[in-house]
């Protein structure tokens, strides 16, 4: 930039006359309007290159990075929501799951209740009909015996009677067979 500035002040001075010239050298701290009217033109011609062939090539590599960057970002945002679905999705069968097996162990639970409950009724049942059973042995065991010991009973009296025909009785004897019949009487259990 500085280049054409120069460039400019040589053109000026080759017009001058030469000892016009030989007066005035080039310096870089004074003030000239054509120095400024150069430089206003130069800096015209730098921003009409910049803006015609780096700035617009620059803006659309820009663009294109910043849609790129959109659209990655949309693509991250579109893949974390659906990785987010999909975590819910996971969290909500391992939910029903932990459900489901919460209410296969109530239910196991319950059936081994009502099993144990089965098993205990029906062992009751059974003690109850085996002590039924052993009361109803007991009891015609009871009657046979007794009905053993009338047989017994009676046999022994009748030998008795027959022993006491037998012989002729007198009242000796009468007294004496109702003394054993009251002995034996006593032997004989109640009913």
């Amino acid at each position: 930039m500085l280049d054409l500035i120069y460039l400019g002040e040589l053109f000026l001075l080759a017009n001058q006359t030469g000892e016009q010239a030989a007066e005035k050298t080039p310096s870089l701290m004074d003030f000239h309007v054509s120095m400024i009217f150069y430089t206003f033109v130069g800096f015209i011609i730098f921003l009409w290159v910049m803006t015609r062939y780096v700035w617009k090539p620059i803006a659309q590599q820009l663009r294109a990075r910043a849609d790129k960057i959109r659209k990655n970002l949309d693509d991250a945002e579109k893949a974390k929501q659906e990785a987010e679905e999909i975590r819910k999705g996971y969290e909500e069968r391992l939910k029903k799951i932990h459900e489901e097996i919460e209410q296969l162990r109530r239910e196991g639970r319950e059936q081994a209740e009502r099993l144990k409950a089965q098993i205990e009724q029906k062992a009751r049942e059974e003690a109850k009909e085996i002590i039924e059973r052993a009361k109803r042995e007991i009891e015609l065991e009871k009657k046979g015996a007794i009905s053993e010991l009338r047989n017994a009973t009676l046999e022994n009296a009748l030998k008795i009677a027959s022993e006491l025909l037998k012989k002729s009785l007198t009242d000796e004897d009468h007294k004496k067979l109702a003394e054993e019949i009251f002995e034996h009487i006593d032997e004989i259990p109640a009913i």
